[in-house]
């Protein structure tokens, strides 16, 4: 299969997802020319999950695990935290799939249901994976099978409740139509460049907790209130680390107080590196619960 002059159409009706507020089970492709556009594409799909809070995890197809790492921290989407956290999990073709002489794609989708589920019980409020598809287009060895893959992945995506996208290279068609056959089995297109969010969440596991910088307003509430509810419904003692944090609306702190009012006797929210200004708010609005404790 090799291509030529294909523009990046690739998804039913040529619409792209928006991956900032992308729907959980969408399953999304990316054809790309050459490294550097996969690398583009690549850091805006990882940088926008790691920034909702999500886990992801990256399958290195065509190239080694540690090369797609070094991509993915150079570029910004992704640092070393995030890799010592759990919240991005880097992995090559033979740790996911196995030996390619003995491919079963029934054992793989199940290993990405584990996935899917493991990621809830460690209080990831999303899961999102990325794939470069070029070891294991090699590995089907057929347009056909490539097809039933993408459908079982769907199904599989749609159960479970987590996002992906399929990264091919174009090199691997022989014509637009052939990639049209593979975008047609996805949601919608992934793209290139993501606009910077007002707000970033980022789980910390040791302490438990997560870190936030950046605003928060009404835009984004409802994303803040996703990843702290599932951070503490993984554990109910959780470090909020807010340093970073420039600006927090009434309704935002609200439901942060609201949260730890829902928390059992033992749980707790400590409230790390708040500013002068956010507790003079705090004591402003008279924001108080037993529960939070405002790191001294």
């Amino acid at each position: 299969m090799s291509a030529k002059g294909f523009a990046n159409s690739g998804g039913p009706e040529d619409r792209v997802a928006d991956l900032n507020s992308l729907a959980p089970g969408s399953h999304l492709c990316f054809f790309f020319a050459d490294e550097a556009e996969l690398n583009r594409a690549a850091a805006a799909f990882v940088g926008s999950g790691l920034d909702e809070g999500d886990q992801v995890l990256y399958l290195a197809g065509g190239r080694s695990a540690s090369g797609a790492r070094s991509s993915l921290t150079e570029s910004g989407a992704a640092t070393d935290d995030h890799l010592s956290s759990g919240q991005l999990v880097v992995r090559g073709f033979s740790e996911v799939y196995g030996s390619a002489d003995s491919l079963d794609i029934a054992e793989i989708a199940g290993s990405l249901r584990a996935a899917a589920g493991q990621s809830r019980d460690d209080g990831f409020p999303g899961f999102r994976v990325a794939a470069e598809m070029e070891d294991l287009v090699q590995a089907l060895g057929s347009l056909e099978l490539v097809r039933l893959w993408e459908r079982m992945c769907s199904r599989v995506q749609q159960e479970e409740g987590f996002s992906s996208v399929c990264q091919y290279s174009q090199s691997h068609f022989d014509d637009p139509a052939q990639m049209n056959l593979i975008a047609v089995e996805h949601t919608a297109r992934a793209p290139a460049w993501v606009p910077q969010p007002l707000a970033r969440f980022h789980a910390i596991k040791k302490p438990w907790g997560l870190r936030v910088a950046g605003e928060l307003d009404a835009s984004n509430r409802a994303a803040f209130g996703r990843v702290l509810r599932a951070r503490l419904d993984a554990h109910p003692r959780l470090r909020l680390d807010v340093r970073d944090m420039s600006f927090i609306d009434m309704g935002s702190l609200a439901d942060l107080y609201e949260s730890a009012a829902r928390l059992p006797w033992h749980g707790r929210i400590v409230l790390a590196g708040a500013s002068a200004q956010l507790r003079q708010v705090i004591e402003i609005a008279e924001f108080r619960h037993p529960q939070v404790v405002i790191e001294p």
